[in-house]
């Protein structure tokens, strides 16, 4: 799916929140952020903005994607590589 730009913020979160929830990823909006916890380790996690149709780490980077599977992939790597 093709990130849609068009939405505010909540909804930008709300849709990558579903597409993490189908591979079994919890990730729960929190105040105007995502956070997305490792499934096999709650403690980790990492949360992730959205301003101008984008998607951000927390540090503000944008996470460079076209399609919600690409930012998918983008956080559960990162998720995965912390804790192996």
């Amino acid at each position: 799916m093709e990130i849609d730009t068009a939405v505010g913020p909540r909804k930008h979160l709300e849709q990558l929140r579903a597409a993490l929830s189908e591979r079994g990823w919890p990730a729960d909006i929190v105040g105007v952020v995502l956070r997305v916890r490792n499934p096999d380790d709650g403690g980790l996690n990492v949360d992730v903005g959205s301003r101008d149709g984008r998607y951000h780490w927390p540090q503000g980077q944008v996470i460079e994607a076209a399609h919600v599977e690409e930012v998918v992939w983008a956080i559960t790597h990162v998720l995965r590589g912390v804790s192996g």
